[in-house]
């Protein structure tokens, strides 16, 4: 019995240490970020969490180039051990977006839809047949993983020829 209780402190002490490194490692990471002019000049909302030593950062970049300077920034920090890349870029959320709408029954044929994306707000301009064209654009870019904000300026045309 006291073996098993003294087992069972040892357990919860290694974890403590290791959720103490975690943290640390949190700081760490974020100052490091902080440091990239890129990523402090625009005011990025990257979420960032440590698990025994394994980072993993999600959110959406500007570019493809500060999605790789995140990710080398971090995996540059002693002690990490491996980075989980969940980021988005919004020239890939705009394509992917775009590829969406493009294999839709309802949108397929709308040439005229625009789709642009800042922060992972997508949106969308352009005029369209009609209201159900609108709804399943929206809907679909919605659906789009790493889209956090639709905005959507479509509007009914008189006539699509």
């Amino acid at each position: 019995m006291a073996e098993d209780n003294m087992a069972s402190a040892m357990t919860r002490g290694n974890t403590l240490k290791a959720e103490m490194l975690d943290m640390d490692l949190l700081e760490v990471v974020n100052d490091a970020l902080h440091n990239l002019d890129s990523v402090r000049e625009s005011g990025l909302a990257l979420q960032i969490n440590v698990l025994d030593e394994v980072v993993t950062v999600s959110g959406v970049v500007l570019s493809r180039i500060m999605r790789q300077m995140v990710l080398q920034t971090i995996s540059r920090v002693p002690s990490v051990k491996r980075v989980k890349d969940r980021l988005f870029t919004d020239t890939d959320l705009a394509v992917t977006v775009s590829q969406a709408l493009a294999v839709e029954p309802l949108t397929r044929n709308m040439y005229d839809i625009r789709v642009t994306s800042y922060r992972g707000q997508v949106t969308l301009v352009g005029k369209v047949a009609n209201n159900d064209v609108i709804k399943a654009a929206r809907t679909l870019t919605s659906d789009v993983l790493g889209v956090r904000a639709v905005v959507n300026r479509l509007t009914v045309a008189e006539k699509i020829e």
